[in-house]
């Protein structure tokens, strides 16, 4: 959008087809994109690295036995509502729902 910049010099400089910057200045000028602005902002930003997922932790039997509960399957049936689980649970999301079901 600088005065005397050339589409093709811009567009080669990206990568893309010249008429396809041409097109996307065109449909910019025409507001296809939002109201046109008189000048260009440009905001910080900050790239960081995303962070590595952990690995749930498997939740502990209710009845106390204290093996951890990988896979199957678990049932919890409270008054008026019934919770089932398959495959690996992690013990903050179980404290939660039970709770929840508590209540």
């Amino acid at each position: 959008m600088v005065g005397g910049a050339s589409i093709a010099r811009v567009a080669l400089a990206h990568g893309i087809n010249a008429n396809q910057l041409h097109n996307w200045r065109w449909k910019y000028r025409r507001g296809d994109f939002g109201p046109v602005s008189q000048e260009s902002v440009l905001l910080p930003v900050q790239i960081s690295a995303a962070p590595v997922p952990t690995q749930p932790q498997p939740a502990k039997r209710i009845d106390g036995q204290g093996s951890p509960v990988s896979s199957g399957h678990i049932e919890l049936v409270f008054p008026g509502a019934r919770l089932v689980i398959h495959g690996a649970a992690d013990l903050p999301t179980l404290r939660c729902l039970v709770q929840a079901l508590q209540e």
